[in-house]
């Protein structure tokens, strides 16, 4: 089998170009597409924090079966990093693409062609390729909201073993999705300690469910007499500043107030690890209903993280559908006793 328009086809397009029968194969070939697919787009985003630091990019063409022709075209093409043509083709530019690129210095690109060399004038730029849904550089949007809602909305379209590996691997490896949220809480806590909080509609991914409370959540969990049926978009949870705001504020409530705001601030900035760590608990609320995130502190008691669910944060710049951190608190054993657990032991 081959598709001559992998690269300006789209998901659907490639998958009506497979026999539909027998229907485990047409299956089995599109999960695969999207699972490898988000691999490579994983991969390559975490080595732009490498590849950023060279002044030259040289593009690699890898893909073997079925090689896209304008692809291989740009072939040790070497293009200064800070062109704006890496904006829209960085790799990969496609659905199964496995070009990839290198970082080459200044001494490297005078010893590859010359003394007097200069790197190469980038192409003009296709219309039609990279497709509408590849225009982008996932290494830049990869410390983005935009890079784990697509991921997470991405993830949904795979069956649930392959979506179970594809979220076991987005935890395990972390990306880069997650590592500006810590910077986003010392940012919230510098304002408030100054007297200027202000929120600006700024989002941040904070972590990927992990794939047994999804299951569940999905299942549709019965809490109370209420029947809990998410609209499954997306297992992302996210964070506005507004909500880092409301959550240190509320500190003000707790008794030794400065003791456990420090000790929340401190967990509050580890929570992309372990919000999927194996003795992290998650829980169920009935009012609100909320899912509960709990973390056993070194005393007795717990940090737990309130999250909306299947919502809208109005307030954000960007209308990102998402589960969204409500605010942090510190619980004794006694005061979680009215919540439902739904994974872990503890």
């Amino acid at each position: 089998m081959s598709c001559p328009s992998y690269c300006t086809a789209n998901l659907l397009d490639i998958c009506h170009h497979y026999p539909r029968e027998p229907h485990q194969l047409a299956r089995a070939w599109r999960t695969r597409l999207i699972y490898q697919t988000n691999l490579r787009t994983s991969y390559m985003a975490g080595r732009w924090e490498t590849l950023q630091k060279f002044p030259y990019l040289q593009y690699q063409h890898r893909t073997v079966d079925n090689p896209r022709e304008n692809h291989k075209a740009l072939d040790d093409k070497i293009i200064a990093t800070r062109d704006p043509w890496w904006d829209t083709h960085y790799p990969p530019n496609g659905w199964m693409c496995r070009c990839t690129v290198n970082g080459i210095s200044e001494a490297r690109l005078r010893a590859m062609r010359g003394e007097n060399a200069e790197p190469d004038t980038a192409p003009p730029t296709d219309p039609n390729d990279p497709p509408p849904e590849w225009r982008y550089h996932v290494g830049k949007a990869a410390r983005s909201m935009a890079a784990a809602e697509r991921f997470g909305q991405k993830v949904m379209q795979l069956p649930p073993a392959w979506r179970k590996a594809a979220l076991d691997d987005a935890q395990k490896r972390q990306v880069d999705w997650f590592k500006d949220f810590p910077g986003f809480i010392d940012r919230a806590v510098s304002e408030i300690a100054e007297g200027k909080p202000r929120s600006v509609g700024a989002v941040t991914p904070v972590a990927f469910m992990p794939n047994q409370v999804w299951e569940q959540l999905a299942a549709g969990e019965t809490i109370g007499g209420y029947k809990f049926q998410p609209k499954r978009v997306t297992p992302l949870i996210a964070s506005s500043d507004r909500a880092l705001y409301h959550a240190m504020r509320g500190g003000q409530k707790w008794e030794g107030r400065e003791e456990a705001l420090q000790l929340v601030i401190a967990e509050a900035r580890n929570l992309p690890v372990w919000a999927n760590h194996p003795d992290t608990l998650w829980f169920l609320n009935k009012s609100p209903f909320q899912l509960v995130l709990a973390r056993k502190l070194d005393d007795t008691r717990y940090m737990t993280v309130p999250i909306s669910l299947d919502e809208i944060d109005h307030k954000a710049k960007k209308r990102v559908k998402s589960n969204w951190l409500h605010t942090f608190e510190v619980e004794t054993p006694n005061n979680m006793k009215h919540l439902k657990l739904l994974y872990g032991n503890p």
